[in-house]
């Protein structure tokens, strides 16, 4: 999908954002225990609630619907 960049940041949240694929919708992972955190149609979005001295790492997985069905 290519790289995911920092469009913001403040001391308790940031906004990625990444290159349009064509897809249905986004989901954004929190990459360190896999929690799903938000599925999103725009190519962008704001994760809070973060805490300024804990390194985190993100996952963006997009899907397409096919007969009804997320395909990945």
């Amino acid at each position: 999908m290519g790289s995911v960049n920092v469009l913001s940041k403040s001391h308790d949240s940031i906004t990625l954002t990444w290159a349009d694929i064509g897809a249905d919708g986004y989901e954004v992972y929190n990459a360190a225990n896999g929690k799903l955190l938000q599925t999103v149609t725009e190519t962008n979005v704001t994760v809070g609630k973060l805490n300024p001295n804990v390194t985190y790492k993100f996952k963006i997985r997009a899907y397409f619907t096919v007969d009804g069905k997320k395909v990945y």
